[in-house]
């Protein structure tokens, strides 16, 4: 416990957070003899896709780091804040699971129902999106774009004999594959 809350008061100084007081945080501890070095993500219901995707990016290192040190005026309820409550939990606190108790509700005034499955591409989706738009218009605006974003090169040519051909460059963000 004393390791976390000297990270929780390193970063609290560093204005990462709204809110001085620890109440602020709504923290669950719980005393446990923990298994695995890693903090998992207790499901709420219907859950699964917004864990695992929480978990695949806490797990992308770069991502992750970069997000945790974004300076920029925060809420509670809007999704760059709960992200990086989740992350920092999921990185300093010594229990088996954290329970994301607020996060559903927190979402940019968007409450996500958790006894509702919902595809875990629009969420990734939408989630991005969130997050590249509270980061606008500071040092970080460009974050989502450099590791999400990638450039599709669609290049039409037509039959022999012709020399013309038409390109059209599209961003994106998540490839749909067909799987059989």
């Amino acid at each position: 416990r004393f390791y976390y809350f000297e990270k929780r008061t390193e970063l609290h100084n560093e204005c990462y957070w709204k809110g001085k007081n620890i109440s602020d945080w709504k923290l669950e501890f719980k005393e446990s003899n923990k298994l695995a070095p890693f903090v998992g993500l207790k499901n709420l219901g219907c859950t699964c896709y917004m864990n695992s995707l929480l978990q695949v990016f806490f797990n992308f290192i770069p991502f992750r780091e970069s997000l945790l040190r974004c300076k920029c005026k925060e809420e509670k309820k809007n999704s760059l804040y709960q992200v990086k409550k989740v992350f920092y939990s999921l990185k300093y606190l010594q229990i088996d699971y954290y329970t994301p108790s607020d996060s559903p509700d927190n979402f940019d005034q968007e409450k996500l129902n958790v006894h509702q499955q919902m595809d875990v591409d629009e969420f990734f989706g939408n989630l991005l999106d969130k997050i590249e738009n509270r980061l606008k218009n500071t040092k970080n605006d460009n974050l989502v774009k450099y590791f999400f974003q990638g450039r599709q090169n669609d290049m039409l040519t037509f039959q022999e004999g012709c020399k013309h051909h038409r390109t059209n460059i599209n961003n994106f963000y998540s490839i749909q594959l067909q799987i059989q």
